[in-house]
């Protein structure tokens, strides 16, 4: 699973029961979890999967949505990221000093 479009996000919501909520719901993962594009040309994005899974299983288990808005386990992997943004810049950078010389 890659994405879960608006669509596919309301069944989910009908589907466990909170139907009541479902403009909270959207509107609260569209905030969070929504504007993921796999193409510049696409006209609608899509929610990260990962992120309305984790939101859901609060709400399953619970009652609310999660305390957290972010899966810990997800917060690792952008750290990863900056890392390796981090990384590149320096790579980035020794590439440039590398040319002059």
């Amino acid at each position: 699973m890659v994405g879960v479009t608006q669509q596919e996000l309301k069944e989910l919501i009908n589907y466990y029961g909170y139907s009541s909520k479902e403009d909270e719901i959207i509107q609260r993962c569209t905030e969070w979890y929504n504007n993921y594009r796999f193409n510049k040309n696409v006209t609608h994005t899509i929610y990260n999967s990962d992120m309305i899974l984790y939101y859901l299983e609060s709400l399953i288990n619970t009652n609310n949505e999660p305390e957290e808005l972010i899966d810990v386990n997800v917060r690792t992997d952008y750290a990863k990221f900056s890392i390796y943004y981090w990384l590149n810049n320096i790579n980035l950078f020794i590439y440039f000093i590398l040319q002059k010389i």
